[in-house]
């Protein structure tokens, strides 16, 4: 018993550093990203058997996503291609164990406070060097700018913004929290002065060029401001209007005016769009596999062949997936597989809502907050997104399900 405690001491200062790097691991990509989901997944079922915990059984939620997991396993079977759905499938469960290691296990070695602090000050570099980029077209890397669109430290991967909008949110509290401890009149420049920091965040994701990036984050900082300043209608006012103005001001460089006059036209024109035709090719897809979907991975495969192009213009019918969450629930997974991963996040947030009115107004709170309105963000059905089953898409709101199944296990901590 001895020798699994020294070792479970060693497990924690390395879960904790894992934790810690795990933005750095994100940039180095998918291979890193799996292979720490894959570590996790190991260790938490280590710890379970050593422990005999098996209390993270008795959850709804988690009962529901092992029947989504097994259900999918067994409907790679009928899938065109079964290698393909089958291990998707596996390993899918590696996102879940994933989250459950990281809420039972973390931040027993670094603290919470000191690995937010460590994130505060990567993401700062990261958006200091993609506006380098911005300015002199490449960046300290010397990965020179693509046009338009801008990918910072990430290369030739133009997804710096969606990095961003997922990971500045985790760090947002810890900056804007400070204002419920300001006494006196000097600190309340301090209070503005944590809100332009995140405007200058608000700015990098403009930058980017990724629009649904930009959205996200944009959504968030409004429903996160409003929560905050919902007594001070003042603040609010004033808040909102600096994050407006940004974003007006903004809109007038000649890079960002071309990604959303774009935009623009999609909105307007969206059946004629990109990301209209793959909704299109996706439904179509999915009428001939109402209950059970083409299985996991498999859009890719049977789009082409099965789906008719009925919309005559230059954009491809057919992708490796369709850019939506639910169309992608919908065409791979059948109407059972998106009741069953509806019913998954029913009964998580109905665990986790009513949780977070219970805790002390602190950062800890505004971290639960942030978290929820990340996931609700997510399940929006209109916004379009990665594929939800890839390491470095589908593992952002694993990561916020962590984070508040942690903020619940340490409730009366904090």
């Amino acid at each position: 018993m001895d020798n699994f405690k020294d070792t479970k001491i060693k497990y924690y200062k390395l879960i904790d550093f894992t934790i810690l790097v795990l933005p750095i691991l994100f940039i180095l990509g998918s291979p890193w990203t799996n292979a720490c989901t894959i570590f996790f997944s190991y260790l938490f079922i280590y710890f379970s058997f050593k422990e005999s915990n098996w209390k993270w059984l008795r959850n709804k939620w988690v009962i529901i996503f092992l029947i989504f997991w097994s259900y999918n396993l067994i409907n790679s079977f009928f899938s065109a291609d079964l290698f393909g759905a089958a291990k998707t499938s596996f390993f899918y469960i590696r996102f879940l164990l994933f989250s459950l290691l990281i809420s039972n296990y973390g931040f027993n070695y670094f603290k919470l406070d000191k690995i937010i602090k460590f994130w505060f000050v990567f993401l700062s570099f990261v958006v200091i060097d993609l506006f380098i980029q911005y300015i002199f077209k490449f960046n300290l890397l010397g990965f020179p700018s693509d046009g338009a669109r801008y990918s910072g430290v990430f290369g030739d991967e133009l997804i710096v913004g969606s990095f961003l909008s997922r990971f500045l949110p985790l760090v947002v509290p810890f900056i804007i929290f400070y204002y419920k401890d300001f006494k006196n009149f000097k600190n309340k420049y301090l209070k503005f002065g944590s809100i332009f920091v995140i405007l200058f965040f608000l700015f990098s994701l403009l930058i980017s060029g990724e629009r649904t990036a930009f959205i996200v984050f944009f959504i968030y900082l409004i429903c996160f401001h409003v929560y905050i300043f919902r007594k001070n209608f003042i603040s609010l006012i004033l808040v909102c209007s600096l994050i407006f103005f940004t974003l007006l001001v903004s809109l007038q460089a000649k890079d960002v005016k071309i990604r959303y006059n774009e935009f623009k036209s999609i909105i307007l024109n969206f059946d004629q769009s990109s990301y209209g035709k793959l909704w299109y090719s996706s439904y179509e897809l999915w009428k001939q596999n109402l209950i059970n979907g083409v299985g996991f991975k498999n859009y890719r495969v049977e789009c082409d062949i099965k789906v008719e192009d009925k919309i005559k213009n230059s954009h491809p019918l057919c992708s490796t997936h369709p850019h939506n969450l639910y169309l992608e629930l919908l065409v791979e997974t059948g109407i059972i597989g998106l009741l069953l991963f509806t019913l998954i996040f029913y009964y998580f947030l109905r665990e986790k809502i009513p949780l977070f009115f219970l805790f002390k107004e602190n950062k800890e709170k505004y971290l639960y907050l942030s978290n929820l309105i990340m996931i609700l963000i997510y399940l929006w059905p209109i916004i379009t997104y990665g594929s939800f089953y890839t390491s470095l898409n589908g593992l952002y709101i694993w990561l916020n399900i962590s984070f508040l199944n942690y903020l619940e296990r340490n409730f009366n901590k904090y």
